[in-house]
Parts: structure tokens; C-alpha cells; sequence
């Protein structure tokens, strides 16, 4: 509930900002926002596909948060896995031009649905070359010392990103993965 409040001082530097309600997730930019598009998978999940107008051309940002496996039972998991194997790669066959993938798969590497997302997206992992990057742990113990890789960027062929790291504990379970 604080987070909508604590990011407001986020749109002096990003003064490109949505907010998407049916998904509990605001996106900020640099750059203008063009056509958004809306994929709903679960209660407040799923991701979103904005086209940002950069000055000589353009870049798709998806950012995706998928059903926790433990949340919302047997439905929360089905819904999580249609978006990774289904949802997300037939989305990606309408955007035209570069596609950045990013967000909280709460799926790790090793997970199958992950896995086929990547085979039937075509995308490619931001993490090659720079290892885990654990990004989530657990609150209470044992939990807290367990962290996986749950948190993801994907890209096209017509985007790459040159460096990709785990940024700072900012309040969250989750680490922030930052991309450049």
C-alpha cells in the first residue's frame, strides 16, 4: 500500500509514468509511452507491453509479474505458467521492432515453464555471462537463507544489454536487477 505514495519522487527523474491498476504495477520513463497493452494472468498478475518513443526509434518494454507458485493454489500456479509458456511468447509475436523483457517471473531458471518460455519466445537471457544474480529470499527462517533467481530480463536480437547486475536492498524480499 506505501509503495504507489513512495514512488511519486521517482517521476522528477522519470517523468513518464502509467499505472496499472488491474496488475499493481506503475512503470516510469525517461522517454514518452506509447501504446500499452494489458495482459491479465491471476488476480493483480500478468505483465504489460509499452512502446517507449526513444529519439530515433523505438523499444517494446514488457514487464511481467507472474502468480507466486505458492500464492492463489493450483489456479495462481496454472494462471503463472500459461503467461510464461503461452502468454508472454504469443504476445511477443505482435510487437514489431526490439523487446525488452523484464520483472518477477517467480519462476527460477531451472523452473520448466521458464524454460519453455525461453524456447518458444526466442528471447534471450540477460544473465548470460554475469552469473545467478539471486534476486529473492525468504522472510523468516529457514527461508531467508535460501535466495533464488526468480527475477528476470529477456531480450531480442535487436536489443542487448552490455552489463546486468543485482542492485541494493531497498525494503523488498526482492533485489532489484539493474540493466544497462
Amino acid at each position: 500500500g506505501a509503495w504507489p505514495g513512495a514512488l511519486r519522487e521517482l517521476e522528477s527523474v522519470y517523468p513518464h509514468h502509467v499505472r496499472l491498476e488491474a496488475l499493481t504495477m506503475d512503470l516510469f520513463s525517461r522517454h514518452p509511452m506509447g501504446q500499452t497493452q494489458v495482459h491479465p494472468f491471476g488476480p493483480q498478475r500478468g505483465f504489460a507491453a509499452v512502446q517507449l518513443q526513444l529519439p530515433y526509434s523505438h523499444l517494446w518494454l514488457v514487464a511481467a509479474h507472474a502468480c507466486p507458485r505458492h500464492w492463489y493454489g493450483a489456479e495462481g500456479f496454472e494462471q503463472r505458467i500459461r503467461m510464461l509458456e503461452d502468454g508472454i511468447p504469443v504476445a511477443l509475436t505482435q510487437l514489431k521492432g526490439p523487446v525488452l523483457v523484464l520483472g518477477d517471473f517467480n519462476a527460477s531458471v531451472w523452473s520448466p515453464a521458464y524454460k519453455s518460455m525461453i524456447r518458444r519466445s526466442h528471447l534471450t537471457d540477460a544473465r548470460r555471462g554475469f552469473g545467478l544474480l539471486f534476486t529473492q529470499h525468504g522472510n523468516t527462517f529457514p527461508a531467508n537463507l535460501l535466495w533464488r533467481p526468480i527475477d528476470h530480463c529477456f531480450y531480442t536480437s535487436e536489443c542487448v544489454p552490455c552489463q546486468i547486475w543485482t542492485g541494493p536492498d531497498l525494503g523488498s524480499d526482492h533485489r532489484p536487477l539493474v540493466v544497462d
